[in-house]
C-alpha cells in the first residue's frame, strides 16, 4: 500500500490520510484498527475517524457499506477492471477516550503527536506483518518531525520513508512541531540512540547537561546489562507540553512520553 499523511491541518485538530490499496474485482471488505498493541482491548478510537471516502483510480466513488454488526469493517464492490483502490479519510484529534491516550493523535499549533493506527485502514485477509507500506508525510511550514521511520528522502515537501510491514509502521509513531530538538546520547559499543524533544517553547527544550549525562549512562548501563538491543537504532520522543496529553508507551525501535 502507499499512504499519504497530510498533517497540515493538525493546528486545526485535523488529519487527511490517503491511501492507495491494491484490490481485485468483486467483493471487498477493509478494516480501521481495532485491537492496538498497549491497550490491551478492542478500542481503536474510531469514533474520531470522519471523511471516508472511495475511488478508482480515475475519482470515480464506489459506494462502501458499514458491517451492522461490526463498526471497525467496511464492505464495497471493486468494479471489473479496477486493481487499485484510493481511501481517503480525515481523524479529528484532541478527543481522546480514557483507553487510547497512549494511541491518539493530537495537535495544536505548535507541536502534534501522530499514532498510525488512527489514520490506516487494511485489507481483509492480509497478515500486517506480510503487508508492505510506503508512507510520506506532509508537513506545516516550518514543522520538523521525529520518528524511528527510516527516511529515505525529502521531496515535494513530504518526507517519503522506507516502505516498512504495516505492524512495523504501526509500532512507530511521529512527533512533530515548529520547535524540536535532537540529542544523541552516549551509548557504548551499542547501536546509536536519541533523545527527541518537542514543545511550543524553545527554552522548554533546553534541560540541563546533567540530565544528559544521566540519560546517556541509562543507555550504557542497559547494553551492559543486556549484552546487546533488539534494534539498530532507538529513539525517545517526548512532547514537553500542557496540553498534549501525558502518556508513555514503549514501541520496538522508539517509545512515545509526554
Amino acid at each position: 500500500m502507499d499512504v499519504t499523511l497530510d498533517t497540515r491541518d493538525l493546528p486545526r485538530r485535523l488529519l487527511h490520510s490517503t491511501i492507495d490499496m491494491p484490490v481485485s474485482p468483486g467483493p471487498f471488505t477493509f478494516w480501521y484498527p481495532e485491537w492496538i498493541p498497549g491497550i490491551h482491548a478492542p478500542r481503536g478510537p474510531i469514533q474520531n475517524m470522519a471523511g471516508l471516502k472511495v475511488t478508482d483510480p480515475e475519482g470515480n466513488t464506489i459506494t462502501w457499506t458499514r458491517d451492522p454488526l461490526n463498526r471497525y469493517r467496511f464492505d464495497c464492490t471493486v468494479p471489473p477492471g479496477v486493481t487499485t483502490l484510493r481511501i481517503s479519510l480525515d481523524y479529528i484529534t484532541n478527543q481522546p477516550s480514557t483507553n487510547s491516550k497512549g494511541v491518539d493523535s493530537y495537535g495544536n499549533s505548535l507541536l502534534g503527536v501522530v499514532n498510525w493506527n488512527t489514520v490506516l485502514l487494511y485489507p481483509d485477509g492480509a497478515p500486517t506483518t506480510d503487508l508492505q507500506v510506503s508512507a510520506r508525510v506532509i508537513l506545516p511550514e516550518e514543522w520538523q518531525v521525529a520518528t524511528s521511520l527510516p527516511l529515505v528522502e525529502q521531496r515535494d515537501g513530504a518526507n517519503h520513508y522506507k516502505a516498512v510491514s504495516f505492524t512495523e509502521l504501526m509500532d512507530s509513531p511521529l512527533l512533530l512541531g515548529e520547535h524540536l530538538r535532537q540529542i544523541d546520547l552516549a551509548h557504548g559499543d551499542g547501536p546509536p540512540v536519541y533523545l527527541h524533544l518537542g514543545s511550543e517553547s524553545p527554552q522548554a527544550l533546553q534541560i540541563k547537561e546533567e540530565l544528559i549525562g544521566k540519560y546517556g549512562k541509562m543507555v550504557t548501563e542497559a547494553y551492559a546489562l543486556f549484552g546487546g538491543a533488539p534494534y539498530n537504532k532507538y529513539h525517545f520522543l517526548v512532547s514537553c507540553s500542557n496540553s498534549i496529553p501525558n502518556t508513555g508507551l514503549e514501541h520496538l525501535r522508539s517509545s512515545l512520553n509526554g
